[in-house]
């Protein structure tokens, strides 16, 4: 029994000294370590295979002179740069690294916590003995991160937040015979940086490691057994189909495959029935008036939403689509946009000041005859009010602009995936006089069509609720009360 301890420790030992000489790589993670090709990327569905792992494991292999799989790779020192998507993913990042790295063969000023991730805050670095260096970056910096930089290894977790991006740190690359490393799920970026990855893989140029998710690919090579859980549930065949529970009908093959694309399926909506379609209001005490606008100059493009919201539960809020105002000929200008949604605020007994909430696109045609904005809309928004008598010393008409950058690649798709969960929970319903919503709702298959600007102009009211950023108070004034 000492004998069995003792060698149990000394496993232990060794595993704390090397984490990754301790790793059972599967299929997938090792045909992608096994790569000598200078750009090379894994690609796996969202919490499935591990694609960060052996992503990490060969930067780490790299700064010590020492691959995983014993490929030949430069001696040290080398530098390596970590792109993440934002500052928060990046902890996530920084914990796997924490986990992989040899501690012993680090300088000892490197320094890490859960908490706020690698030694300096916003501008973590690993430095290890022998000279190299790991800096750990965020995309939000854009290129302004590879300014004057030598680098010799860039990996980039989940896809670039641009197709500049991706281009500046090939460049980077280039003088030093470096690699270019990504590990990513197909999701949560810029279509056309998607698109552009997918171009460059189909091209050679980057070779792309990805196959369908089956209990093949979650059992370690030399083995026979599939990968547990956390928890200690094998990732077997129903742990897979649990996964595909979970998403809705169009991101299946992109969340649990890793696939370029979403499913097939002839419309997002695939839960929308009829009843989501209603003339009744929830039963509600009060509700948080919110209204979208996507701006557009052809008919039925311009068009705006007016939403109320239940927010007694404000982790699941109940929303109901009252009405819609929309330019059919595609000829109205700013005021007549203007004109329109404040009749449609008329027609419930509402004024500008009832607007908890008005968020709308960025400027459309800018610079031009036909320009629209929300700082123009705004401006005869509040002309028609004074006209009217209505604007008085009240609060002055502001309709935001959704925001973009940090946090926000990929609005698309999480906006429109928060709005499936709605219906699909039987928490959006919209009145019958919304037809141009209806309309979208049972067609609109992801595509940019005409059934997209009725979505849009959804996403833009609920934006405050899709990222979170929604105010937990709200004062007596600023909801509409019932009964």
């Amino acid at each position: 029994m000492r004998a069995i301890l003792a060698g149990v420790q000394a496993a232990a030992a060794d595993r704390a000294r090397d984490p990754i000489a301790a790793m059972r790589w599967l299929p997938l993670q090792r045909a992608f370590l096994a790569d000598i090709h200078w750009a090379k990327l894994i690609r796996a569905g969202n919490q499935t295979i591990g694609k960060t792992t052996p992503a990490l494991a060969e930067v780490i292999g790299r700064c010590r002179g020492r691959h995983p799989l014993g490929v030949v790779v430069p001696p040290p020192p080398i530098q390596a740069y970590i792109i993440c998507a934002s500052w928060q993913q990046s902890l996530g990042i920084q914990e796997k690294l924490a986990a992989l790295l040899p501690w012993g063969e680090l300088d000892p000023r490197t320094a890490y916590t859960v908490e706020q991730g690698f030694a300096p805050i916003k501008s973590p670095v690993v430095k290890f003995r022998n000279g190299s260096l790991i800096r750990i970056k965020t995309a939000g910096q854009d290129t302004i991160s590879f300014a004057g930089a030598s680098i010799d290894v860039v990996l980039f977790d989940e896809p670039p937040s641009s197709t500049r991006l991706l281009v500046e740190a090939a460049k980077r690359l280039e003088d030093r015979g470096g690699v270019l490393l990504m590990s990513l799920t197909p999701i949560n970026a810029p279509d056309e940086t998607i698109e552009h990855l997918r171009s460059l893989c189909e091209a050679g140029t980057i070779h792309d490691h990805w196959r369908p998710l089956t209990e093949a690919e979650l059992v370690p090579v030399g083995t026979s057994k599939p990968v547990t859980t956390a928890s200690g549930v094998p990732k077997d065949a129903a742990w897979i189909a649990k996964l595909g529970d979970l998403c809705d009908d169009w991101e299946r093959p992109i969340v649990v495959d890793g696939a370029w694309r979403g499913g097939t399926t002839d419309r997002y909506f695939s839960r929308w029935c009829s009843a989501n379609i209603s003339p009744n209001l929830p039963d509600a005490p009060e509700f948080t008036v919110a209204l979208g606008i996507d701006h557009g100059d052809r008919p039925g493009k311009q068009i705006a939403l007016l939403l109320y919201v239940d927010e007694r539960d404000p982790e699941q809020p109940v929303v109901h689509v009252l009405d819609e105002y929309v330019d059919a000929t595609g000829v109205a200008q700013p005021r007549h946009d203007a004109e329109g949604i404040v009749a449609m605020l008329e027609r419930h007994g509402l004024r500008w000041s009832d607007v908890d909430l008005a968020h709308g696109d960025r400027v459309h045609m800018p610079g031009t005859g036909g320009q629209k904005s929300n700082k123009d809309l705004a401006a005869h928004i509040a002309k028609h009010l004074y006209r009217a008598g209505q604007l008085g010393n009240g609060a002055p008409v502001v309709i935001e602009t959704v925001k973009r950058g940090e946090g926000r690649a990929g609005s698309l798709r999480i906006g429109a995936r928060y709005v499936y969960h709605l219906v699909s929970s039987g928490r959006l319903t919209v009145h019958p006089r919304c037809r141009r919503l209806i309309d979208a709702m049972e067609r609109w298959d992801m595509r940019d069509s005409d059934y997209k600007d009725p979505v849009d102009a959804l996403r833009y009211a609920l934006d405050p609720w899709i990222f979170g950023e929604r105010s937990r108070r709200r004062s007596s004034s600023s909801v509409v009360r019932f009964g």
